[in-house]
């Protein structure tokens, strides 16, 4: 219909996340179709509610039934690429503390900045291409792998310096967020999620 507000930015770009789903087109419509009914009867506040409120619930079932699929080959990922990521900047942080010293202080510095900007795209990569049509639930998997794996390092290191943690939190938010860009972008380019069927809850 023209002039007709279109419904809430946030839920429909979480819902966009599964847009390669054949089913997608039918829950958009159905939940946009009926946010204009309700905006009608019951008004704009309600009706944003309502649109949040279902919206939310079917990226959740989605979700709920990607990760469902194959989750202990999803836990197995997610923990390889946590470890990768993680693992051998401790070890390298370690060696340079502790003598002989196999490499200088700003050479450990540059060569951990560029494994942490590069190194979460390559992971990221290579562990969309081992699940796909499973990256979004294996993004939100590594997230929490990488956040838990990643408090060791961080409460050892303040021990030894104030500036190197907080340093290392900004890594930490990097790897997170450059892995789940391109666990999205290997969604989009492999096709995304397999077919569900899901009914819209008035």
């Amino acid at each position: 219909m023209p002039n007709q507000p279109d419904p809430p930015a946030l839920p429909s770009v979480l819902l966009s996340l599964f847009a390669s789903d054949p089913a997608f087109p039918e829950i958009a419509g159905d939940l946009s179709e009926e946010f204009h009914n309700r905006r009608r009867e019951c008004g704009a506040t309600a009706a944003r509610r309502w649109y949040l409120r279902e919206s939310l619930r079917n990226v959740w079932i989605l979700t709920g039934r990607e990760f469902l699929r194959t989750p202990s080959q999803l836990i197995a990922v997610a923990a390889s690429c946590g470890l990768t990521l993680t693992l051998l900047p401790f070890l390298a942080l370690f060696e340079v503390q502790h003598p002989p010293y196999l490499m200088e202080w700003r050479t450990f510095v540059l060569a951990l900045c560029a494994y942490e900007m590069l190194a979460p795209v390559l992971v990221g990569i290579v562990g969309s291409r081992i699940l796909p049509g499973r990256e979004w639930a294996l993004a939100l998997i590594f997230t929490s792998v990488h956040t838990l794996a990643g408090m060791p390092r961080l409460l050892g290191d303040a021990l030894f310096d104030v500036i190197l943690p907080e340093a290392l939190s900004w890594m930490s938010l990097w790897t997170i967020t450059t892995f789940g860009a391109a666990c999205l972008v290997m969604r989009r380019s492999q096709g995304g999620s397999p077919q569900l069927s899901l009914r819209r809850r008035g």
